[in-house]
């Protein structure tokens, strides 16, 4: 599919380019101040091209030339103002409106909603309101300039008060128009207030309004915002004959929000052969697609068609960086960070976010350093990003550097710091510090419970796993598989059927018994000895993965049921699931049991004809299996047929040897494992002395302990 950016989308590039930064401007002689006897038509056309330039302090100097300019110059210079937000002269121009008395002459409100309007875009909101209500007339302009001075403060709560207050008025002349409602379902969509948004939707539908498409693609994104996306997307629909950009960019925003991914990119293909081209706000959305589904492709066509139309801003670069960094692109995503001529703190965090995402940590802190080499100081996402690569090495000592630095900048009370740190003590191995952060966090999500839970769980600290699981309870937190998988790992510390039970009655109750736990409470009741819980847990599952058939066939081996074992692997591979590594591991130990070198001889066979790797804990379980089924010899082959060898596989010789009466060899096999440079551990010394004592050898047994 190609991606088109037609010629007549660079306007509204433009327009976008401007919004986000206003470029330097270029040095220019000042012209000459008007003198005060120039004709109006002289002062109107230099004082135009002036503000359309940008050049605020020549604008300034030729307004205040004349007493009282015409208010139409006010208002040229105003607009000017409120784009470079330049408040103080904002200020300047209102005393000087005030001094020469064009503010008591202003019988429509013009000038003074152009003040208000000003006062809005600079921040200064407080100002705006009271030469508001300071106004004799308030037309639809000035209310329109309030609510925008609230919505741009993000004060959103306000603009829809202040929209409340001119519905009340009823004043002539004040009635709601579309930029009206546009703003105020914009501050109904910061808020989520759907309900609000419904009641401006029917005052658009009452009044003809929404029949503009600057009212619909408003009632688009507010709907979207609020989660509400079918409702957006009725309103797309209605809106066919009258969409433009605009309306394409909303509902595939809309999509991309609501985690409807693949209706977004189709939307996308839908504007593509609508004729529409797309702008930068469309480039953003569906590079955030591309993140999403890893379109590596389509996201280098945007990467191209945006080069083609030399388009360089931040936000795009950034949203090509992160698309590149979840397609698992590390070079292209530091291509396009190296182009970037003004990084921002986005561009940063999005790069050092890449490196930790795509597993290259060591990276990641170098990149920290070239960060701080460069001026820029972490925020909470840089922390975050470097808590888990400090986490991944377990470096505890760094890890409480990047801790101390988060309390100095106060970064960690926020809430994804706080989590992101408890989550690397536990890799670091330090539960305690884990168990401060926790304690110390102000405001604590389902994250952070899940966090401390997993925490106690892991570390075998399973009465605090109970303890903090009750508290959980007594919060009102809503309870997920997740947390239900610690508190059932403590359930196999305890070995405690009646807790196991309980957590079981628990999550059926609560409706969080998926596939992941019937598999693990599988396990654990086998290791309770409840084989026939394991197996009525087996028998509701439906849809039985690997996993599932692998825990009830160890359930089963462990248990002593080898044959039932051995019949569930053949109704595994039945119902075409085929065998891993540990499904093959577990069937052997039950064959070993039953010492049938038949039937492990066919799962010899199985293995080379499936080419799975003969190494690691498969080969060391057909050592003990053609050991335990009485042949040595080929155990022996199997053996010597293994270059690599680790310590778990000469220990599994070694036992064979013992297990056979071979104390000798047993001792020589030990002792070629000395000299390749491994050291045994305690199984090890284990299965020689027990190969000694079923030979006699008391003395070599005495001197290889010693």
């Amino acid at each position: 599919m190609s991606v088109r950016l037609p010629g007549a989308s660079k306007p509204a590039t433009a327009m976008a380019t401007a919004a986000l930064s206003l470029p330097s401007l270029p040095h220019r002689t000042p012209p000459p101040a008007a003198p005060a006897s120039s004709p109006p038509h002289s002062a109107s056309a230099s004082l135009k091209p002036l503000c359309k330039e940008g050049d605020l302090r020549q604008a300034l100097r030729l307004l205040t030339a004349r007493a009282p300019p015409p208010r139409e110059h006010y208002g040229w210079v105003l607009d000017l103002v409120a784009a470079r937000r330049a408040a103080a002269e904002g200020r300047q121009v209102h005393a000087h409106a005030l001094a020469a008395g064009s503010l008591e002459e202003d019988d429509d409100g013009f000038l003074a909603t152009k003040l208000v309007f000003m006062y809005g875009r600079c921040g200064r909101v407080d100002d705006a309101r009271r030469l508001f209500e300071g106004m004799p007339a308030r037309t639809v302009f000035s209310w329109n300039a309030l609510i925008g001075a609230y919505l741009s403060s993000g004060s959103a709560v306000e603009a829809v008060r202040v929209y409340r207050a001119m519905r009340a008025s009823a004043a002539p002349g004040s009635a709601p128009d579309g930029c009206t409602l546009a703003s105020v379902l914009k501050a109904c969509g910061v808020e989520g207030d759907g309900r609000c948004g419904h009641e401006v939707h029917g005052l658009a539908v009452k009044s003809g309004l929404d029949k503009s498409t600057l009212v619909a693609n408003a009632l688009i994104g507010m709907y979207a915002k609020c989660g509400l996306l079918d409702s957006a997307l009725r309103v797309f629909e209605w809106l066919r004959d009258g969409r433009d950009v605009a309306s394409w960019n909303s509902v595939i925003t809309g999509c991309v929000q609501n985690g409807r991914t693949l209706e977004a990119l189709e939307l996308f293909r839908g504007m593509q052969s609508s004729g529409f081209g797309m702008n930068s706000y469309t480039a953003v959305g569906v590079l955030q697609v591309c993140a999403e589904l890893a379109l590596l492709n389509l996201g280098r066509e945007l990467h191209g068609a945006l080069l083609k139309c030399g388009s360089e801003f931040n936000i795009q670069f950034n949203a090509l960086l992160v698309m590149y960094a979840k397609c698992g692109r590390v070079d292209s995503a530091l291509r396009v960070f190296r182009q970037i001529d003004e990084k921002d703190y986005i561009s940063w965090n999005s790069m050092l976010s890449c490196y930790v995402q795509n597993g290259l940590y060591a990276k990641a802190i170098d990149f920290f350093g070239e960060m701080l080499h460069h001026g820029f100081q972490p925020d909470h996402a840089c922390v975050v990003s470097l808590s888990s690569a400090v986490g991944h090495f377990g470096w505890l000592n760094n890890g409480r550097e990047v801790h101390a630095y988060a309390i100095k900048q106060r970064l960690h009370t926020d809430l994804q710091v706080g989590n992101t740190l408890m989550d690397m003590y536990i890799k670091c191995d330090s539960i305690e510090c884990s168990t401060k952060v926790f304690e110390s966090m102000s405001i604590r999500d389902h994250i952070s419970w899940t966090t401390i839970l997993a925490c106690f769980a892991q570390s075998s600290q399973h009465f605090e796993a109970l303890e903090m699981f009750r508290e959980v309870q007594k919060q009102g937190i809503k309870v997920d598989s997740m947390m239900i998988g610690s508190i059932l790992e403590t359930c196999s510390g305890f070995k405690s059927l009646s807790l196991l039970k309980q957590v079981h009655s628990y999550a059926l109750r609560n409706g969080v018994l998926d596939l992941i736990l019937k598999n693990r409470m599988i396990d654990i009741y086998g290791e309770c000895r409840e084989v026939r819980n394991s197996l009525n847990i087996f028998q509701t599952v439906e849809k039985k993965d690997i996993v599932t058939w692998t825990s009830m066939i160890n359930c089963c081996a462990n248990n002593g049921l080898l044959n039932e074992a051995v019949s569930l692997f053949i109704e595994m591979q039945k119902a075409n699931i085929e065998p891993d590594s540990v499904a093959l591991v577990s069937i052997l130990v039950a064959i070993t049991g039953l010492s049938s070198l038949t039937k492990g001889k066919q799962i010899h066979g199985f293995l080379i004809r499936r080419n799975f790797p003969i190494e690691g804990p498969i080969v060391s379980s057909l050592v003990d299996m053609y050991s335990g089924c009485g042949s040595m010899n080929y155990a022996t082959k199997v053996f010597y047929g293994v270059k690599c060898k680790d310590v778990v596989l000469w220990t599994a010789m070694i036992n064979a040897t013992g297990m056979h009466g071979h104390g000798k060899q047993a001792i020589d096999i030990f002792e070629r494992m000395l000299h390749t440079g491994l050291t045994p551990d305690h199984i090890c010394f284990l299965a020689l002395l027990h190969a000694c004592s079923h030979s006699k050898l008391v003395d070599e047994g005495g001197l290889q302990v010693y």
